[in-house]
């Protein structure tokens, strides 16, 4: 018995042994930064501890990407917003209606990239909008705003590479990335190979596009920090782009139960490359009856023969959702509008606090697709950090009369925060809840501990908090279905557009690559799914010129009409 608890206890600080070195760490770069920004007379020291929060991360790659984005943003962002307040200060209505239009210039592009990038753009707009209305929120313009703010994120990162870097763990090796798209690449393979539609055909299928949401959940991540990486990440991309072709175009013949003449059978023995040529060969003996399925396998094949360094920007532009990008656009733009209004119309001395708060969060989730739980996080976090940057305020702070004893003050907290952040169920709440806690109570600037100034100052970050809730619910779903049906009426609409001759090729490109973003939604078989299947199949190339005549053209448009049509009554219904 003593064994068997014995062993618990070991297993117990095992797991506790990493997310304990993460709070520990964190929590000592971030004393660091904040004590090196207040020793520096910067004018808001805790904005370095603030960065040691947003570059955290839990592997080397993932920490490089991150600060480069954060550095970046914030560069880029205090040049604007210093900008603004040099030219603009007194005409503080001007000087919003021109940071309305960065912060969604900034939104919309954001949307156009993955990850860090989105955040470096993200970021730019929002240390725009912190400059800006700090500075308006000072009766007497302050010119070490801005730089304050680059030296700060300087200080954040810097701190957090000393203390950090060596209790991080590397990524996943390249090469365990790679095994993954070979065991795809034949999973799928080894399912369009099957011949005749059969009852674990189904199973198969949800277990492909399982993985191919998994894959797609891991591979900025795994990649990060390298250039290499971005090339293997858009080489992953491409091919499951490929695979989900060809996917479609034998899920459309299981459907309707053609008979699929096909006299290749794939074996385990022979490497993913050598299935793909059997593949080929096989239809090039009936190259008329499949020429859908014999260039989306070929393309696949180029795809491993000659894989693409570069990304074709052209491409990427014109299939881009840009409805999804003026989504982005909207929100940070519809926060600034209600908070600003509600700022400038009543004259409340903290307006301009409630207007940046909204700011900041409605940035932040400019690209989520989840509402709901991200507003979950953020009420819970920011509640959870106003209150205890009140407790600090009003009764610790004014207790402190030392750097020491102000790092004494607030480590329970920062410890607290970082323990939270060190859990994955927790880790998106808790970074709202250290920027709380960090913008209510300020440690290292000498404010006014009154109730009634401190409970004004939290209850305008609690309502920027809301202002920033009501623009995403606004402009988007609040549940992650709403952004499932939302995909499949734009990969519905594309597929229409296919229709018209001249708009074949690149309502093809448009819908397959909205499909991806679906599939890895979903992550299953669905009925959504299925029908989105059909139109990409509906849609595909028959020949590899996009100016050449499509074969039987008045065939293909009446299929991607009847696929356009069953995918829309699917999301009229729901």
């Amino acid at each position: 018995m003593s064994g068997v608890l014995l062993q618990r206890t070991r297993q117990a600080l095992a797991e506790a042994r990493a997310p304990l070195l993460f709070s520990l760490h964190s929590t000592a770069a971030a004393l660091l930064a904040l004590a090196l920004a207040n020793a520096a007379g910067i004018h808001h020291p805790w904005w370095a501890a603030m960065t040691v929060w947003l570059v955290a991360q839990p592997t080397r790659g993932l920490f490089i990407e991150r600060s480069i984005a954060r550095l970046t943003g914030s560069l880029v962002g205090a040049l604007v917003g210093g900008v603004l307040l040099y030219f603009f200060f007194g005409w503080p209505n001007l000087l919003l209606c021109l940071l309305a239009l960065w912060l969604a210039l900034c939104a919309a592009v954001g949307n156009f990239f993955r990850h860090f990038r989105n955040y470096a753009w993200v970021l730019a707009g929002y240390t725009a909008a912190i400059v800006a209305l700090f500075g308006l929120a000072d009766p007497v313009f302050d010119p070490e705003l801005a730089s304050g703010r680059v030296i700060c994120t300087l200080l954040g990162i810097l701190c957090c590479s000393c203390i950090s870097w060596l209790f991080t763990a590397k990524a996943e090796p390249s090469v365990l990335l790679e095994e993954r798209l070979d065991a795809l690449v034949n999973d799928c393979l080894r399912w369009c190979m099957s011949g005749p539609v059969q009852t674990e055909n189904a199973t198969d299928l949800n277990r492909i596009l399982g993985a191919i949401k998994t894959l797609d959940g891991v591979l900025d991540f795994a990649a990060a920090g390298s250039r290499k990486g971005r090339q293997r990440v858009r080489h992953a991309h491409e091919v499951i782009d490929a695979l989900l072709v060809s996917v479609a175009l034998v899920h459309s013949l299981h459907e309707t139960h053609s008979t699929f003449l096909c006299d290749a059978r794939f074996a385990d023995e022979r490497s993913e490359q050598e299935n793909l040529e059997a593949f080929i060969g096989a239809l090039q003996l009936h190259p008329s009856k499949y020429p859908q399925l014999l260039l989306a396998l070929e393309r696949l094949q180029q795809l491993f023969a000659n894989p693409s360094s570069r990304a074709n920007w052209r491409e990427r532009v014109l299939n881009h959702d840009w409805r999804a990008a003026s989504t982005s656009a909207a929100r940070p733009l519809s926060a600034l509008i209600i908070a600003a209004l509600a700022w400038r119309l009543s004259g409340w001395s903290e307006g301009a606090i409630m207007t940046m708060t909204a700011v900041l969060f409605a940035s932040l989730f400019s690209s989520h697709n989840d509402a709901r739980m991200a507003l979950k996080d953020v009420f819970i976090g920011s509640l959870l950090g106003a209150s205890a940057g009140m407790v600090a305020r009003l009764w610790l702070l004014p207790q402190v009369h030392s750097d020491w004893q102000l790092l004494a003050c607030i480590a329970p907290f920062l410890l607290t925060g970082a323990a939270l952040m060190a859990r994955a169920r927790t880790a998106k709440l808790a970074i709202d809840l250290n920027m709380t806690f960090l913008l209510t109570a300020q440690p290292g600037v000498q404010l006014p501990s009154d109730l009634p100034l401190v409970a004004q100052q939290t209850l305008a970050i609690v309502l920027g908090v809301l202002a920033a809730a009501a623009s995403l619910l606004l402009w988007y779903p609040a549940l992650a279905a709403g952004r499932r049906l939302a995909l499949a009426r734009r990969i519905a609409r594309q597929t229409r557009r296919a229709t018209a001759p001249s708009q074949f090729a690149a309502a093809h490109g448009r819908a397959r690559a909205l499909l991806r973003s679906l599939v890895v939604s979903d992550g299953y078989a669905s009925v959504l799914v299925s029908a989105a299947l059909r139109c990409i199949a509906a849609t595909a190339p028959f020949v590899t010129d996009d100016s050449s005549p499509v074969p039987d053209s008045a065939q293909a448009a009446y299929n991607a009409e009847q696929a356009a049509r069953t995918l829309a009554r699917l999301t009229s219904k729901d």
